[in-house]
């Protein structure tokens, strides 16, 4: 009889941890869009003149002049608009990185964001048809 009761409890412990787990993701998924597969940042440096076509060089730390170019591959019937916003660490305001671009379905590149002036690090938070990406934020730290 002890067993079926130890059986018992165990079996309702995992159906509640197994609900839990699926409502948290419903839960992220109605407040995230899922349409860029993946996304990195490339570093144009300081002086570079921009040409149609041109591709940074993947980075997470810049310095203060440098550009900042997004780049990925989106997935997703349409179009879709997309923003992005820059964040410091342990601030609460944000500042836009970007105008509004519309974004296609397959592989994609934007430039320029301008880095922040400020040293410290930053989190570039990714948005299309304003629902931020899974996949966003995206950290980065700019240096002297």
């Amino acid at each position: 009889m002890k067993k079926i009761i130890i059986l018992a409890i165990v079996l309702i412990v995992i159906v509640v941890l197994v609900f839990l787990i699926i409502s948290g993701l419903k839960q992220k998924s109605a407040t995230t869009n899922n349409l860029i597969r993946f996304v990195y940042l490339e570093k144009i440096p300081a002086g570079t003149e921009f040409k149609p076509g041109m591709q940074g060089t993947f980075a997470t730390t810049f310095k203060k002049d440098d550009q900042m170019a997004l780049s990925g591959k989106a997935s997703f019937v349409g179009k879709a608009t997309l923003t992005a916003k820059i964040v410091k660490e342990g601030a609460t305001t944000t500042q836009d990185a970007m105008p509004s671009v519309l974004l296609k379905s397959g592989d994609f590149g934007f430039c320029c964001i301008s880095v922040p002036a400020e040293l410290g690090k930053y989190y570039l938070h990714i948005y299309t048809e304003g629902k931020e990406e899974t996949l966003s934020p995206l950290s980065f730290e700019v240096i002297e």
